[in-house]
């Protein structure tokens, strides 16, 4: 699979929604779409919140966290920072090829996900996004976004704020 930094901006949209819907096709939960979808212009695919969870319990395979990974621009120190995993677990857990992540890392890898596709719309560039990511952000009380995706908390400070940027509101 191509990497971030060698994919248009849709491109990588694309990609990113691809790897999660197979993730949650292949859990073959029923879910239902959600109002909301249509509010924030969000893809239906991030709002099916029943089927999420329910896709979350049988764990993220290594091979999808592999090809988000490719498509974000957290470097793999970066990952393992937010995952609470150390650098050797993520080496073990990709040589391991049936290896699933638990529910938690498989959330977070999600999250992650769901954040990097917002903040492409947004800022239309993987070197902007990044400079964002690694930039304390007054309306996120000076910290960088970076720091707030450790938990669901941060995640969903983060993605309010992108929101909020992609209305004109700058605080």
């Amino acid at each position: 699979m191509a990497t971030h930094s060698s994919l248009s901006v849709e491109a990588q949209k694309a990609a990113l929604y691809e790897v999660i819907r197979r993730f949650l096709n292949e859990q073959d939960v029923p879910g239902q779409v959600q109002e909301a979808a249509a509010v924030y212009h969000t893809p239906a695919l991030f709002t099916d919140v029943i089927q999420l969870s329910n896709a979350l319990d049988a764990g993220m395979p290594h091979a999808l966290f592999a090809q988000i990974q490719a498509l974000t621009p957290f470097t793999e120190a970066e990952w393992a920072d937010i995952l609470e995993l150390s650098g050797k677990s993520l080496q073990r857990y990709r040589d391991t090829p049936a290896f699933r992540f638990k529910r938690t890392h498989s959330e977070k890898i999600f999250g992650l996900a769901e954040v990097s596709y917002h903040a492409l719309d947004f800022f239309g560039s993987n070197d902007a996004y990044t400079a964002w990511l690694h930039a304390p952000c007054f309306a996120l009380g000076s910290q960088k976004p970076l720091h707030l995706l450790k938990d669901s908390y941060g995640k969903a400070l983060v993605l309010a704020e992108l929101h909020r940027m992609s209305h004109g509101i700058f605080v």
